[in-house]
């Protein structure tokens, strides 16, 4: 028999329409910054050299931030505020990304991301791959596991194949300097490192320092990488104001909603605008005239969301600042 759900547990109706119902312009603007991103990728790369890098930044980074912005409006809709904070921190990281590979160094930075991706590939065939040092390590890290149900006979010959072009394609001239940098990191460490680590940096934290953005980070991805590592105890549960008896909290619900708008649209505008002075800069202007037009009244007026003793209550949002012009 079919089970229901536990309606003081998930409720899919209740929350989809009270958000409807309050935050129509916000969920309107986010499907056009949707619809805006889905033609700024192919404009962005229109304008670029086509090279390694204006495909890693504009067709990996731009349009993945662009699939997470999407899945966002499709969560909030439905009341999963919860599950859309580890898409805003995706956005996040992507906006520094490509800030840091932008401000110097571009075409190395870029290449890397490129190389580390073959070299991620090739590491995964060469753990399949029987005979590598990788398999016997791979042998090891499974051992105790239970894999009659994950486990697949991988075809070696296939397999030995795609290992050598990925070494081939490696040794490309437009390749292999960057290439030759991992390599002689995993010569000292004996493992690859992340794609950033052979210009200096050792994390996301360190390349928002370098950005001078360690402010934006701590706020940022310290409280959106909560939801990210099932770290959101307040957001499942609450204590009555009167009897101190726990309550299990909807997992579609209202709690965050406004500040998941908030921090979706700051996160957009900003990635959009730099997006644009590095590959459309004569572009500039006419989008910030679309946001004083068509975006800023429900950018800024997202409805206040409060709660007390398990019930909501919606007030209206902030008048947005006066415009100025550029």
């Amino acid at each position: 028999m079919p089970d229901t759900p536990h309606k003081s547990i998930l409720d899919r109706s209740i929350f989809r329409l009270q958000i409807e119902e309050s935050f129509a312009p916000q969920l309107k603007l986010l499907e056009q910054m949707v619809n805006y991103g889905t033609n700024l990728v192919p404009r962005c790369f229109d304008s670029s050299d086509k090279q390694l890098p204006d495909i890693v930044c504009i067709g990996s980074f731009l349009k993945h931030a662009v699939s997470a912005l999407d899945a966002i409006h499709i969560l909030v809709q439905e009341g999963a505020t919860t599950a859309c904070q580890a898409h805003i921190r995706s956005i996040f990281e992507i906006n520094l990304y490509i800030e840091w590979i932008c401000q110097e160094d571009y075409e190395k930075r870029g290449v890397a991301y490129f190389v580390w991706n073959i070299r991620k590939k090739r590491y995964w065939n060469r753990c399949a791959l029987e005979g590598t040092a990788e398999h016997k390590a791979h042998q090891q890290h499974m051992k105790g596991m239970d894999t009659s149900r994950t486990s697949k006979r991988f075809d070696q010959a296939e397999l030995w194949n795609a290992v050598n072009q990925d070494d081939k394609r490696l040794q490309h001239p437009e390749l292999a300097t960057v290439n030759d940098m991992f390599e002689q990191r995993m010569k000292k460490s004996g493992k690859d490192v992340e794609w950033y680590v052979p210009f200096g940096v050792s994390g996301l934290r360190d390349i928002a320092i370098k950005l001078n953005k360690e402010a934006v980070y701590k706020v940022f991805f310290g409280k959106l990488s909560e939801a990210t590592h099932g770290q959101t105890l307040e957001q499942q549960l609450y204590f009555s104001d009167t009897t101190g008896v726990m309550h299990f909290d909807h997992i579609r619900t209202l709690a965050r909603v406004d500040d998941v708008f908030k921090l979706t649209f700051l996160q957009v505008m900003d990635l959009y605008s730099q997006t644009l002075r590095r590959y459309r800069p004569d572009e500039e202007k006419a989008f910030y005239h679309k946001y004083q037009n068509e975006w800023r009244d429900a950018y800024w007026r997202v409805p206040k969301v409060s709660k007390q003793n398990g019930t909501y209550h919606i007030t209206e949002g902030e008048e947005p600042p006066a415009f100025t012009d550029l």
